[in-house]
């Protein structure tokens, strides 16, 4: 009996190692890629010459039709709207998206990181527990700010572990 029980412990063990290198890779097949949110579909142009315009004129980043890998709408439309999903060909370009996203402030307009469904649901673990202001998605991991700390979180129990 005690021999199953180590078996059942060392299973869940190589199970949850699985799990975790699993979401590692789905994380890092997204690494370039992002999602818009409140971008208008624009009958007559394609999402890739939307995505461009928007780079250009929002972003101020000149990126070209051949910087991206991929580029569509995603899912049903709700409240008239749709979610833009597109990677880009480099991480410089990645990282140059990313600093200046700040400038589609106040426009409607968001731009994330794509996430994998597993840190998708941590990060919004992490955002109700301490908010959106200290929390947040940057190259692939999640942070928060507690007091004077920048502190990064991989797991749920990294999460639990956090003081407030």
């Amino acid at each position: 009996m005690v021999e199953l029980e180590k078996q059942i412990v060392d299973l869940r063990h190589a199970k949850n190692k699985l799990e975790c290198d699993l979401e590692k890779f789905q994380q890092h097949a997204r690494r370039k890629s992002f999602r818009i949110v409140g971008m208008k579909e624009s009958h007559g142009t394609s999402v890739l010459e939307q995505v461009l315009i928007l780079c250009e004129d929002n972003l101020k980043t000149r990126v070209l039709e051949e910087h991206i890998e991929n580029c569509f709408w995603l899912g049903r439309k709700k409240n008239g709207q749709r979610s833009v999903l597109f990677t880009v060909n480099s991480h410089n370009l990645k990282m140059k998206l990313l600093r200046n996203r700040e400038l589609l402030k106040g426009s409607g307009i968001t731009l994330t990181e794509d996430m994998s469904p597993a840190r998708y649901n941590l990060y919004q673990k992490a955002v109700q527990k301490w908010g959106k202001q200290k929390t947040w998605f940057y190259n692939g991991e999640i942070w928060a700010k507690l007091r004077e700390n920048k502190l990064q979180m991989k797991t749920e129990e990294d999460l639990n572990n956090m003081a407030q």
